[in-house]
């Protein structure tokens, strides 16, 4: 349904979150990027041979590298290089014949070659996106993790929205609660900012209780009764509430360790460094 402000008529999709503008102008995959030699291996010798990942790891080297452009737009100014590989790995695991192993060893090999070809670049500045090994640790529950990592880049974004809304957005309020669940399975393992099981280990994560934004934005239902001391759960409400929170937590899988990567030529590096003094369309 739409959402009433006065004399305007606006609704909320996710299209309007900055990590999803940020996560579309990536796929747009700019044509002056430049061509790193590495990568070509990608297209004949691994994983297929219908050139997606070698498009891939050319465009994320190229972002990695540049970063400081997509910074350069004010809802971007803030991004966590990280997304930057959750984009990545998001393609990764959507083409044909992409298990979690080949998702793992060539998220591995491009982190091989980032090792390689900056090994000698001493501006620690100009290489201080890196690849996020880490996020395999991810795979088995990536729609949630990635759901979760997209809602802290959002944060500040969903928390300077103006509630003018005269009544309850139901797009909004159907994704706020999505997060929230979201928010609640994560819970016991990113405040102890375990890394190899929770998304956002990086943040204060009682910070970002989504459950806020639900007051704010009227997502209540009106037959919701706040919990208040006086309420006590039965014997076997506790039960299956504590047998709930076991499943969620055991159903965060923990990741795999590091495998051995191949070498590249670390000139190539060089070639994106030099060629970064041209302009790139789409940042």
């Amino acid at each position: 349904m739409f959402c009433n402000k006065k004399f305007i008529i606006v609704t909320f999709t996710e299209s309007h979150l900055p990590s999803f503008k940020l996560y579309e102008m990536l796929k747009r995959h700019p044509s002056d990027l430049v061509n790193v030699e590495y990568c070509k291996t990608f297209s004949t010798t691994k994983y297929g041979k219908n050139g997606q990942i070698k498009k891939l790891c050319k465009a994320y080297i190229n972002y990695l590298v540049k970063k400081e452009r997509i910074r350069s737009k004010p809802e971007f100014m803030e991004m966590n290089c990280n997304i930057l590989t959750y984009w990545l790995y998001n393609e990764l695991s959507r083409t044909y014949h992409m298990d979690k192993t080949n998702c793992f060893n060539a998220l591995s090999d491009i982190n091989d070659m980032w090792i390689l070809g900056t090994k000698f670049v001493t501006d620690s500045k100009a290489c201080s996106c890196k690849p996020y090994l880490k996020i395999t640790s991810y795979h088995d529950n990536w729609d949630h993790a990635k759901k979760l990592f997209d809602y802290s880049m959002d944060f500040n974004y969903l928390r300077d929205m103006k509630n003018d809304f005269n009544e309850k957005c139901d797009k909004l309020c159907t994704y706020l609660n999505e997060i929230a669940d979201i928010y609640k399975k994560y819970k016991d393992v990113c405040i102890l900012k375990n890394e190899q099981m929770c998304p956002v280990w990086g943040i204060e994560y009682e910070n970002y209780n989504p459950e806020d934004f639900l007051d704010i934005f009227k997502c209540r239902d009106d037959e919701e009764e706040p919990v208040t001391i006086e309420h006590v759960d039965s014997e076997e409400d506790v039960d299956e509430e504590a047998e709930k929170e076991v499943e969620e937590v055991m159903s965060v899988h923990d990741g795999s360790s590091d495998t051995p990567l191949n070498i590249m030529d670390y000139q190539q590096v060089y070639e994106i460094k030099k060629d970064d003094l041209k302009p790139l369309s789409t940042f």
